[in-house]
């Protein structure tokens, strides 16, 4: 039944005797709460039978109303899809263990609201829930989503002031889209990459990012998950092997490369044509900055790396778009490591693969 773009203010009673119907579109009309939201139970937009009566409704669409709240005889309906889009929503439902539209909704757009928070409790209520559209409200900070694990398809948060991305939004495996455009957080955490089906991402217009670098935003859904996935297995790499990390100065590093430097140009003597030997000129130890980009350049085997590095004098360094001060580098094997700290916080990024840090 669609009865949307009228002037419609309240459902009549008389409809409450289609049992039998599964989709109800009041979209475009003046609908609007008529009680205080300390006394939900005399709302009268929508009879308080609704949920005994109209068994068989599975959709209801009430975008572009003036709805507060989500009316409460809505919430006894066994809904699959519920839009209230478009709206003056300040807070989500309440639901409580009689309610039964938790139990069964898959689709619900709550876009184009004030929201400015979710409770936890709404998302550990919603069992079966697989698209969520939060978009273009006032939200500060999403709950923890590892309760929809299992099922959510869609995320879409964007143009909010969300600051920080929850961890568990990498136990959203079956995540197929996910947008988090114009907001207020500086990275999005590296679990993300365990969200393998992810086809769609939008990571724009958010000025304090720094995790993904915005030169990955353009280059799609698939390299971006590609990187995701990287920074994940840097860091689980990091937190198993750090205790064991070289322990090794850059002061000892230094005289030790210096050591062998010296080795090499005693082993290359050099003689004039009457066959005395050339004096050679002592040469300076090689700065650290030199000492880093010449470990960087090539690999245990002495063959070049592709992806060149080279580091100013003052040892400045890019990790993640982050401005860092080298603190030494150490190799084992055939991969080189970094430490490094940031320079304005002071945070120390420790063993850090050497195509992971860039010149700024």
């Amino acid at each position: 039944l669609d009865v949307s773009h009228n002037t419609i203010t309240h459902l009549p009673y008389a409809l409450t005797a289609l049992k039998d119907l599964q989709e109800l579109n009041l979209s475009s009309n003046r609908m609007a709460n008529t009680c205080n939201r300390n006394r939900m139970e005399e709302e009268m937009c929508f009879p308080m039978e609704l949920g005994e009566a109209m068994t068989g409704l599975r959709t209801l669409l009430l975008a572009h109303n003036k709805l507060s709240w989500v009316p409460l005889p809505c919430m006894s309906l066994s809904l699959r899809i519920l839009d209230v889009s478009h709206n003056e929503l300040e807070f989500l439902p309440d639901f409580q263990r009689h309610h039964t539209m938790p139990d069964q909704l898959k689709v619900f757009n709550a876009g184009n609201n004030h929201l400015r928070e979710i409770d936890s409790a709404f998302i550990h209520r919603l069992k079966a829930l697989e698209v969520f559209i939060i978009e273009t409200n006032l939200i500060e900070q999403l709950p923890p989503l590892g309760s929809l694990s299992g099922t959510l398809m869609m995320l879409w948060a964007g143009q909010n002031r969300i600051k920080e991305i929850p961890v568990s939004v990498g136990k959203l495996t079956k995540l197929v889209s996910l947008r988090l455009d114009r907001n207020l957080f500086q990275k999005v955490p590296v679990e993300v990459g365990m969200c393998e089906r992810l086809q769609d991402i939008n990571l724009l217009n958010n000025p304090h990012m720094y995790q993904p670098p915005p030169e990955m935003l353009v280059r799609g859904p698939a390299a971006l998950l590609a990187f995701m996935q990287r920074l994940l297995q840097a860091s689980c790499t990091h937190s198993r092997e750090v205790d064991n990390a070289a322990d090794v100065s850059a002061e000892e590093l230094e005289a030790e490369l210096f050591a062998e430097q010296s080795l090499n140009d005693d082993q290359e003597e050099e003689y004039d044509d009457t066959g005395a030997l050339i004096p050679k000129k002592k040469k300076k130890p090689p700065t650290q900055t030199e000492l880093f980009a010449s470990a960087m350049q090539h690999d245990a085997e002495g063959v070049p790396i592709h992806h060149k590095v080279q580091v100013s004098e003052s040892s400045a360094v890019l990790y993640l778009n982050q401005p860092c001060h080298l603190l030494r580098v150490y190799q084992e094997g055939a991969n080189v490591f970094a430490d490094m700290e940031h320079r304005e916080t002071g945070q120390l990024f420790i063993r850090i693969k050497h195509d992971m840090v860039i010149q700024p």
